[in-house]
């Protein structure tokens, strides 16, 4: 391979990269967003970190689950709470529930703890648990049944987002794909004697169709991706 193919390869490479980065998985940063599982670490796979986010969503249903159990063991509303968010082991639900945990211990204002911890997108079903707190203290009602249909709720939405990632696997697939084109069109032309680098970066013209061909791919992957996460957005 001659090193006009390798140097074409090498610039189509890097605006494919850069085009990736800038539509991919990579969450956007902004004021007043609850702190995510990838604000921690960007460096992180997207699976590893679907991965995390996913257990996050199944730990607070277990959370549901076991304060249902405990209520309809007959426990006090507040030691049920302590004792099933003492069995929480998952990280990200641990550090949000503990201070709700203290707050229920002192007498405090749970249903707005939960609320506060229920910010973080993984962590929604918090606030129908404060929801459903807040209307047993009001009205006297049984709060048993209401976890246990909270835990239902968050077992719906987990289902409703594995079917969702499903379907859009083929739409990411397919932009990857597309995304690749523009380099796979630049190394065959090398391979074939067209010379593209000489005429991408051999005259004004050439450097205009790279940076239009540039700005066109990172747009249209940028649209693929709002595409995507708006169609695997939580359910309605």
């Amino acid at each position: 391979m001659n090193a006009h193919v390798l140097v074409a390869a090498a610039l189509a490479g890097g605006a494919t990269w850069a085009a990736m980065v800038r539509s991919g998985p990579w969450p956007r940063l902004g004021p007043g967003r609850p702190p995510s599982p990838g604000r921690r670490s960007l460096a992180r796979p997207r699976w590893r970190r679907s991965k995390e986010r996913a257990a996050t969503r199944a730990a607070v249903v277990e959370l549901a689950e076991g304060l249902a159990s405990e209520l309809a063991a007959g426990q006090p509303v507040r030691t049920a709470l302590a004792r099933a968010g003492g069995e929480v082991g998952e990280p990200v639900l641990a550090t949000a529930l503990a201070p709700v945990v203290r707050t229920a211990a002192l007498g405090g204002d749970v249903p707005t703890a939960l609320a506060t911890a229920s910010r973080h997108p993984d962590l929604r079903p918090l606030g129908w648990l404060g929801a459903a707190w807040q209307v047993g203290e009001q009205q006297g009602a049984g709060l048993a049944v209401a976890v246990e249909r909270v835990a239902a709720a968050g077992r719906a939405e987990a289902e409703h987002r594995l079917r969702v990632a499903s379907a859009m696997a083929a739409p990411r697939a397919t932009a990857r794909l597309l995304a690749m084109l523009p380099l796979a069109g630049v190394v065959l032309g090398g391979l074939l004697g067209a010379r593209p680098l000489d005429v991408l970066i051999g005259s004004p013209v050439g450097w205009g169709c790279l940076a239009a061909g540039a700005a066109l791919e990172v747009a249209g992957l940028a649209w693929m991706s709002r595409i995507v996460a708006t169609a695997s957005g939580p359910p309605p």
